[in-house]
């Protein structure tokens, strides 16, 4: 009798441990189930992210380079440097020079992923860090795109309206004397060097877009 009652004590028991150990199990497959579909649905949301966003670079880029094709054309036509190409007038150069751009990327996939502090639902460690990193960098190029936007603002667009001013001058002559100011070359040449910077710092954020595009594409 004694014996009978152990041995149902012990099968009670292992009975118990085992429901335990199955909760158990069907709660950590329920829960990798869920961290799989959170991890395909951002990788989804991302990839679309960064395709817009490389889309979106290379608009910037467009935009910048135009500018500093102007900034070294203006330089040009002044004897300062380089050789003129004289296909733009001075009125056209000066509006692509004016010309500011500020990259947007669409960060919603991003600031899903680390703002929920998740980041570690995405299993490739190369994607985790190449991601973690890219909000950084993007923030590098558009605090110098702000501050171009700015220089511009400050310095460029007063001297214009100065020359404008002048009584008797009216465009396109007002322009043309602008290849005489020495204070508009000069900020001419600051504005350059600021674009230079800028169209610097898209590297390293093209660069963490191809990673990261070619990382979530191989998932």
């Amino acid at each position: 009798m004694e014996r009978d009652k152990w041995q149902r004590t012990a099968l009670e028991v292992v009975v118990i441990v085992g429901s335990i150990l199955l909760a158990f199990g069907i709660d950590a497959m329920w829960s990798e189930r869920q961290d799989r579909a959170e991890e395909r649905a951002a990788i989804a949301q991302l990839t679309a992210d960064m395709h817009v966003n490389a889309a979106r670079l290379d608009t910037a880029r467009a935009r910048h380079e135009d500018a500093l094709a102007a900034a070294n054309e203006i330089l040009a036509q002044s004897g300062l440097r380089g050789e003129a190409e004289g296909v733009l007038t001075m009125q056209q150069l000066v509006g692509r020079l004016l010309t500011t751009w500020t990259y947007e990327p669409a960060m919603g996939g991003v600031n899903s992923v680390l703002g929920s502090g998740r980041l570690d639902v995405l299993r490739s460690e190369a994607l985790r860090v190449s991601l973690a990193g890219f909000p950084d960098r993007v923030e590098n190029l558009t605090e110098d795109e702000i501050y171009q936007r700015e220089f511009v603002r400050d310095q460029l667009v007063p001297l214009l309206v100065d020359a404008a001013s002048v009584p008797g001058v009216t465009p396109p002559a007002a322009f043309d004397r602008l290849l005489l100011d020495t204070r508009f070359l000069h900020t001419v040449a600051w504005r350059r060097l600021g674009l230079r910077v800028v169209l610097e710092d898209m590297e390293p954020v093209e660069q963490t877009l191809q990673e990261l595009l070619a990382l979530l594409e191989g998932q």
